[in-house]
C-alpha cells in the first residue's frame, strides 16, 4: 500500500513558518484494453482454470460467465471482458503486488488475443492527496497561475483549482487529470485532490506490437512509480 507522508511544505510569510502535512495514497490501479471484437465465450470459467490463470477455489461465487460477458471476481483482482473492452482491476493498493497480479492473471489473457483486434491500452493509477490546509487554499497554491488573466476570474475564497497535463513516457502518452473532489464518507463530506494518471498506448496491427504491449505490462512498476513521483510534487 503506497503511502507518502510529507511534512515538507515550509512557507515563510509575514515572519511566520507554516508547516503543512500532505498525505498521498494510491486508491485504484487498473488496466483497460480496447478491442473491436473479443470472443468473450473463449474466456469461460473452464478456460481460466485449464490455463492455470486461476484455481477453481480462487474464483469467487459472484463471478458471471454469460454470452457477451465475463465478469470474474477474485480476492486479488476483478476481470471484466466484453466484446469491445477488457478491464482488469487490481484490488491491492501496492504497486509491486499489482505487477505480480498482472503477470499472473492478465498476461495470459493478452497473449491469447490477436493484436488485430486490439486498438488501445491504458494503465491507470488514481491517487488521493489530502492536506491540513483547506482545499481551496491548497489547490490555489499548487495549481493557480496568478499571473494569468484566466485565474483572475476565479479570485474568490470559494474557488478550487486543478489542471490537465500530458507528455510522452516510455512508449505511452501520460495524461494527468488532477482536481479537487468532494465525497461522502460515513455521513461526512470530505474534500481532497484526486490525481488520475492514464498511460495511454494506441495499438497498431504489427508483428512486434504484442511484444511492446507485454513489455509495458511487465514494467508496471515503472509507470506506477512515475505516478508516485509526480504526486510527490503536490506540496
Amino acid at each position: 500500500f503506497c503511502k507518502i507522508n510529507i511534512f515538507h511544505y515550509i512557507c515563510c510569510k509575514i515572519g511566520k513558518i507554516i508547516s503543512v502535512m500532505v498525505t498521498s495514497q494510491i486508491i485504484n490501479q487498473n488496466v483497460v484494453i480496447v478491442s473491436d471484437g473479443i470472443n468473450t465465450a473463449s474466456f469461460s470459467q473452464f478456460w481460466f482454470i485449464q490455463n492455470g490463470v486461476f484455481k477453481q477455489d480462487e474464483i469467487l461465487s459472484d463471478s458471471i460467465f454469460a454470452p457477451g460477458l465475463t465478469n470474474l471476481s477474485a480476492i486479488d483482482c476483478n476481470i471484466l471482458i466484453v466484446p469491445n473492452q477488457i478491464q482488469f482491476t487490481i484490488k491491492s493498493n501496492d504497486i509491486l503486488l499489482a505487477k505480480e497480479c498482472i503477470t499472473k492473471r492478465l498476461l495470459p489473457i493478452v497473449q491469447t488475443i490477436s493484436t488485430m483486434h486490439l486498438k488501445a491500452m491504458g494503465l491507470n493509477f488514481t491517487w488521493r492527496i489530502s492536506a491540513q490546509e483547506n482545499i481551496p487554499i491548497f489547490s490555489k497554491r499548487i495549481f493557480c497561475n496568478q499571473t494569468s488573466n484566466l485565474s483572475s476570474a476565479f479570485d474568490d475564497d470559494n474557488a478550487r483549482f486543478g489542471t490537465y497535463m500530458s507528455k510522452d513516457f516510455k512508449g505511452t502518452r501520460l495524461k494527468l487529470d488532477i482536481k479537487p473532489v468532494i465525497i461522502n464518507e460515513n455521513g461526512r463530506a470530505n474534500e481532497f485532490i484526486l490525481a488520475a494518471f492514464n498511460f495511454h498506448r494506441d495499438i497498431s496491427v504489427s508483428t512486434n506490437e504484442l511484444d511492446s504491449i507485454i513489455s509495458i505490462l511487465n514494467n508496471w512498476d515503472i509507470y506506477g512509480c512515475e505516478s508516485k513521483e509526480i504526486t510527490k510534487l503536490c506540496q
